[in-house]
Parts: C-alpha cells; sequence; structure tokens
C-alpha cells in the first residue's frame, strides 16, 4: 500500500472527485468512493459499511461542489450524507479554528406545533434552583490580570472561559502556560475555602508576559493578531450603544496583552470592500 503525504492525499482526493461516479448501485462499501483515511477510519470505527441510497446519491456531488436538495425518510442516513461532506471539505481545506466558522448545519425543531404546546415542554423555572448567577464588571484593560488572579485561587475548580475571538483563546492559552499557575500543596488541607480577591491587591503578570513576548517573536505577533481580532469583532457588532469602539482604550487594552506599541487596526467602514479607516 503505498503511503501518501497529506498534500499528495488532498491532490489525489481531489483528481478523484471529478473521475469517480457514486451513484450506483455497483458502490457496496464506503471505501469506494476517494474519502480521506481518518473518515475512512471513523466510518469503521463505528460499524457503517455500506452507504445508504440517500448517501449514494448526495454525498460525491456535495464533493464535487454541487448544490443538493435532497429528501428522505427518517432514519435513512440523511446526517452522515451531510456530515461526511463537510469533514471531507474541512480535510481538504485544511480548515482550522483560526479560520472561523467554515460550515453551518441548520436542523429544524419539531413544527406545526401549536405555541400553547411548545410553552408547556418548557422547564419551569427555566434556571435550577441550586444554580447560581454571579458577575463582575472588569475594565477591559484589567480582565486578564483578573482572571489570571480568578485562576489561581481556584486551581481545584473546573473553569471555562469564553473570549471573542479564536485567536484571543489562542494567546490567552500561551502565555497562561508560560506562566504555569501549578497547584498548592496546602490544597487538600481543607475541605473548602472560600476566598477572597481584594482588587488593590491583585498580581497583573504584565511584566513577565513583557518578557516573554520580547523573547519571542511569534507569542509578540499572536497578542497582536488578538488585539486586532478583538477590536474587529467589536467593530462588527450591530448594537452600537453597546459596543462602541470609540469607547475602548484601545492603548491601555494592548498594555494589559504586554504590547509596548497599539497596533493599527484596519477595517471597512462600509459595504464597498475598498473603503476602509485606520483604528
Amino acid at each position: 500500500m503505498k503511503v501518501y503525504s497529506l498534500n499528495e492525499e488532498i491532490q489525489q482526493l481531489k483528481s478523484k472527485y471529478e473521475e469517480v461516479s457514486w451513484a450506483n448501485e455497483n458502490v457496496k462499501c464506503f471505501t469506494d468512493p476517494p474519502l480521506c483515511q481518518k473518515t475512512l477510519n471513523g466510518l469503521a470505527e463505528a460499524k457503517y459499511v455500506r452507504p445508504t441510497e440517500i448517501q449514494r446519491e448526495s454525498i460525491l456531488p456535495a464533493l464535487q461542489g454541487k448544490d443538493i436538495l435532497a429528501a428522505a425518510v427518517t432514519g435513512s442516513g440523511k446526517t452522515l450524507a451531510y456530515l461526511i461532506p463537510v469533514l471531507e471539505h474541512l480535510y481538504v481545506s485544511k480548515g482550522s479554528r483560526l479560520d472561523g466558522v467554515a460550515a453551518i448545519i441548520i436542523s429544524p425543531t419539531c413544527c406545526g406545533r401549536p405555541e400553547e404546546y411548545k410553552l408547556k415542554k418548557l422547564p419551569t423555572p427555566m434556571v435550577p434552583e441550586l444554580l447560581q448567577q454571579n458577575y463582575v464588571i472588569v475594565a477591559l484593560e484589567d480582565k486578564i490580570t483578573m482572571l489570571r488572579s480568578f485562576i489561581k485561587n481556584h486551581l481545584k475548580q473546573k473553569i471555562i472561559v469564553f473570549l471573542a475571538s479564536c485567536k484571543q483563546v489562542k494567546y490567552i492559552y500561551e502565555i497562561f502556560c508560560q506562566l504555569r499557575p501549578g497547584i498548592s500543596p496546602r490544597i487538600d488541607t481543607a475541605s473548602w475555602t472560600l476566598i477572597l480577591i481584594d482588587p488593590k491587591k491583585l498580581f497583573s503578570p504584565r511584566a513577565k508576559i513583557e518578557a516573554f513576548l520580547a523573547q519571542n517573536p511569534e507569542l509578540k505577533a499572536s497578542a497582536q493578531r488578538a488585539f486586532v481580532a478583538y477590536i474587529k469583532s467589536i467593530f462588527l457588532m450591530k448594537n452600537k450603544k453597546i459596543f462602541n469602539i470609540k469607547a475602548l482604550d484601545m492603548e491601555a487594552y494592548a498594555k494589559s496583552l504586554s504590547l509596548i506599541l497599539t497596533p493599527r487596526v484596519r477595517v471597512s467602514t462600509s459595504h464597498k470592500p475598498n473603503v476602509f479607516c485606520n483604528l
């Protein structure tokens, strides 16, 4: 069996898309059409061997970039019929999380039911009684410091952090890995602990991060990309009363990312592609 590199495999797949005709009864299994090895391995692990009629009729045209309007009964394999082309497209195009949205799947819920019936299905109350929700308003330039201090004081808990862009996620992950918060050896000395964070005593990792950026040009470039991605995400928001880009202290935000100079952001000011402004 010949082993191809990634680029060679992608070229082989693209060339076979136009050569192979899959919409016929002679195709007996998923190994016959031009699918990447990762997809074939996943299908094999899930015990999918033979494609159904809707899959034979729709997968190859989708791989060829054609529009498809199809209908089939429940349980006929419609999910794989569109999911396999999506995965193949992501593989062939070498898509990554940093590229943003690459595919959108819209799935309808139950239709035609009375509104009263749908309302009765909703849980009452909507929020569980034992779930506590709290929030704190933090200035943009203080968010990394607050997040760093919060994580250091809650090393035993699972924490999910949401950011405005994938490039922010990448940069925050990289610098926090460099900082290495660690786990306190006294963490098991008590069954529970109440931690109060004094805003005046927050530890700012800015000096350490600046040193990391000075030593690592790629990390500095990641910080600049995170800055630009966040500013653009605010600029693209429709509700300008809440997401007011002019109200942002960009210089302070850049410093919070440990950038000495504030990057220039170029954004479109109209629907015309050639009209831009520098922020």
